[in-house]
């Protein structure tokens, strides 16, 4: 109430052009109406606190159970594997939760020494019951909602009903969608058989088959306690999807030595595979009854309820594999491959694409001359070169139509017709994956410190990519090749043994993974360069293939009025000073500075992909305790989310929306020291300053992603008995704790409103039998 008040008055201080900061008038000017706060000093006093925020309210402490059961076991003929599963999760948001069963079955059977058989099943069945989250604004689901909720107002009323926001009538009430119902039920069935043939010595032949088939079925009912469900008395909806996948690989396996020391292993392996499935939906509004819900979609009452339905047409796959393994010595290896791939998606002459590889190992820790270097217990150099394909399993290259309805023609009915709405690409061609990369793995001081290091270089050619179309035309788009990307980067793992006693009882180990990669654009299509910024970079190591572009900012303009930089005339004091970069001449083409803020002073800003990425984890043991540390972190920036969550003009005012609490006041007419950018929004340059370099923050971190404190029981005490061989107790802390300078929910996630990453607390039993 007092941010909202401080902000209304800094609004009547600009509106009525207030000397020194907005213009000329005497605050004490008896031709001013005085300002008058929207909350009075009694209305404050008197606020009401209903003891827990919005966001508190939505969330709950959850839970999560997983049992598992497998056993296995046979004879010199036959084996089985069987087992079972059950996870059961309550989610931290009202709403959500998630159960899951599935069983496994394996039977393999010798019918001889040369002929094997054997099938695989798979059944998992699920339930989730589903929140709504991300979007923006009234379409922004949950957690939005709780974010804009005004703190002054009651979340639930007297009577058992959700009030709505007067601020900002057209978002729900965070904790009426804790009434929705939105349920998803999956099933499916994996089922594999194969047969295994030896030809002869060293020459095996192989098929296999496998059918995966799967439902999906979501049913959500929006009953009148919920906004957009009272504004239809009640709204309900069933969406089912079917998909099935067929597979069937036979291979040749030759793998035997040829000459002493000389060892082949060759594969020549076909693979067809053929998918697709089909959708059904049905909605109907205006319900007698929310207890009706989505049970019988004809009690509904819509002038004319939603029926949908659509059939994937089959996607086709196909390869043929060649690959060969040569080893000399058992430490030499040269291996090569060729693979040629077809996809139905593709167009005419342009389906197969031919991909090959080649790499090459070589032990050289075991060779007669190594072996004097007594700290290097184990060196290895490996250098490779491969290609693979990307298909395009999302689109295609040929014309895609739609039906569409419109009462524009004809008689004034509505009439349903067929229209084009994807264009046909005759040259489109696979996108190709070409890799080049070297590595070393060694083991040094007795293997005490072992690890590898591993650079590579890798081109994307051919980029598959969907061209909208420009809005009103008739045709949506396009799928084509664009253009050339290349990432680079190298990581490294290390694994030391830090401490290991001679009876084994005490021991602790450390292991160490980071990695930096950097994606940009080698080459870019005709189609792109026409559409391209003028100030975006179009290749090069600073054309990152994921650029964040926006404007240089250069400090906090605390001028008073008619002061403002030459570059900004009339900008509103308080805001971000914005450096005039570049300009467009008659052509539209970049020049020097202009003396205006406009599109051409875009710089750029960074890459949204992380810089490096790195990963620490400590293990020891004493006896049979063992204890687990596991720290995660990346290098990078982001948006802040304070720029659009703070207190503004746009939202606080307008609509009376909750704000995040920053570090320090922002600029105002009472704090003109501020280095915090005003609440004030400048119509006509907040455009520029929403994207200023000002907001794009460090948003490194370091995360422990687990802490496991375990305990297995000793052989001595379970030797009484024959029914457990090994049981062991664990307790797991997960996501414990985050150390970061970014203001947002979590640094892993761009600034918005996704699920939230949660701290859990796992206990778990392991019993062998």
């Amino acid at each position: 109430m007092l941010q909202r008040n401080a902000l209304a008055e800094e609004i009547w201080l600009r509106d009525n052009k207030i000397a020194p900061y907005y213009g000329q008038t005497d605050i004490k000017d008896p031709a001013l109406s005085q300002f008058k706060p929207i909350y009075s000093s009694s209305e404050i006093e008197q606020a009401v606190d209903y003891g827990q925020s919005a966001m508190d309210a939505i969330t709950r402490n959850a839970f999560t159970e997983q049992h598992n059961l497998s056993m296995s076991g046979g004879n010199l003929k036959t084996t089985y594997f069987a087992s079972a599963n059950y996870f059961n999760q309550r989610g931290v948001i009202i709403g959500s939760d998630y159960k899951r069963y599935n069983g496994r079955l394996n039977l393999d059977h010798n019918i001889s020494n040369q002929i094997k058989v054997g099938a695989n099943v798979l059944v998992s069945g699920s339930t989730a019951n589903n929140t709504l989250t991300g979007g923006s604004n009234e379409n922004g689901g949950i957690i939005t909602a709780a974010i804009y909720w005004a703190p002054i107002l009651p979340l639930q009323a007297a009577d058992g009903s959700y009030p709505i926001s007067p601020y900002y009538p057209n978002i729900p009430n965070p904790l009426s969608y804790s009434t929705l119902t939105n349920t998803t039920g999956n099933n499916r069935i994996l089922s594999s058989a194969y047969g295994q043939w030896e030809v002869v010595a060293g020459l095996t032949a192989k098929a296999q088959f496998s059918y995966d088939w799967s439902t999906s079925r979501t049913s959500a009912y929006l009953p009148t306690t919920f906004l957009f469900g009272s504004q239809v008395n009640g709204e309900a909806s069933i969406d089912e999807t079917r998909a099935y996948q067929k597979t069937m690989i036979y291979s040749l396996n030759y793998n035997r030595d040829i000459a002493p020391r000389h060892h082949l292993n060759a594969v020549v392996a076909y693979d067809y595979e053929s998918g697709g499935g089909d959708y059904l939906s049905a909605a109907n509004q205006n319900f007698i009854s929310d207890i009706v819900k989505y049970y019988n979609l004809a009690m509904g009452q819509a002038d004319k309820p939603s029926v949908g339905s659509s059939k994937q047409a089959e996607l086709v796959s196909s390869s043929v594999v060649a690959r060969a393994i040569y080893t000399y010595k058992g430490n030499i290896t040269v291996q090569a491959s060729i693979r040629r791939d077809g996809f139905s998606t593709f167009a005419e002459g342009k389906k197969w694409g031919y991909f090959p590889g080649v790499s090459a190992g070589w032990v050289i820790s075991n060779e007669n001359f190594f072996k004097s270097i007594a700290a290097v217990n184990y060196l290895k150099f490996r250098a490779g070169y491969g290609e693979t394909g990307n298909p395009l399993t999302l689109g295609s290259a040929f014309n895609l139509y739609g039906s569409a309805q419109s009462p524009y023609f004809g008689d004034g009915q509505v009439n349903t017709g067929i229209s084009l709405t994807q264009a046909a690409n005759p040259n489109l061609s696979w996108e190709t994956r070409a890799g080049i990369n070297a590595g070393i793995d060694f083991g040094v001081w007795g293997n005490r410190i072992t690890g590898s290091f591993d650079y590579y270089s890798t081109t994307n050619r051919n980029l598959l990519k969907y061209v909208a179309y420009p809005v009103g035309f008739i045709i949506n788009g396009v799928y084509i090749n664009d253009g050339k990307t290349r990432s680079t980067g190298y990581e490294l793992s290390l694994e030391s043994k830090n401490l290991v006693s001679k009876n084994n009882e005490l021991s602790w180990s450390t292991t160490l993974n980071f990695s930096h990669y950097l994606n940009y654009w080698l080459e870019r299509a005709d189609m792109d360069l026409k559409t391209l910024p003028k100030y975006e970079i179009a290749t090069g190591k600073n054309a990152p293939y994921k650029p964040v572009y926006g404007y240089q900012s250069s400090g906090i303009f605390k001028g008073t009025f008619g002061t403002a930089p030459a570059w900004m005339p009339g900008m509103l004091p308080g805001g971000l000073i914005i450096v005039d970069k570049a300009g467009y001449d008659e052509k539209g083409n970049l020049t020097g500075p202009d003396g205006s803020i406009s599109a051409a002073d875009h710089i750029l800003l960074g890459n949204a992909d992380p810089k490096y990425s790195f990963g620490l984890g400590n293990k020891f043991t004493f006896k049979g305790f063992d204890l687990n540390i596991f720290l995660s972190g990346m290098v990078q920036h982001n948006w802040s989310p304070l720029n659009g969550a703070r207190v503004l003009e746009t939202q606080m005012n307008a609509h009376g929306w909750n704000a995040m609490v920053g570090a320090a006041e922002p600029w105002s007419s009472q704090h003109t020291e501020s280095n915090i950018p005003t609440t004030l929004v400048d119509g006509s340059y907040a455009q520029y300053q929403n994207s200023a370099g000002y907001w794009w923050i460090n948003s490194s971190y370091l995360r422990c992603k687990s802490l496991m404190l375990g305990y297995s029981l000793p052989a001595k005490l379970l030797s009484g008995q024959k029914v457990f061989s090994n049981i062991r107790v664990s307790i797991d802390a997960q996501n414990l704790f985050t150390i970061t300078d970014y203001p947002g929910l979590d640094p892993e996630l761009n600034a918005g409103n996704y699920y939230p990453l949660v701290k859990s607390y796992v206990f778990a039993v392991n019993c062998t039998f």
